[in-house]
């Protein structure tokens, strides 16, 4: 499984699109969103409201991370 940093998280969002075959664009309009809307989203340095900056300090103190990984497929 690959693993990134999270500031690298652009790069593996637009690692998994180029897997899925998918654009930007496809992507919004699957979400119902602009292709701006989720570029700004993808390339925000800001990703995280406070609380969830929070979350992510309290897991890196316990020496624990958060892993974005592909679905399972359903059995």
């Amino acid at each position: 499984m690959d693993t990134y940093p999270p500031q690298a998280a652009a790069e593996a969002v637009d690692k998994m699109l180029s897997k899925a075959g998918k654009t930007r664009s496809e992507l919004a309009r699957e979400l119902g969103l602009s292709r701006q809307q989720i570029t700004r989203t993808i390339n925000s340095t800001a990703l995280l409201n406070e609380r969830a900056a929070h979350w992510l300090a309290i897991l890196d103190a316990l020496g624990l991370e958060v892993v974005i990984q592909p679905k399972k497929p359903a059995e």
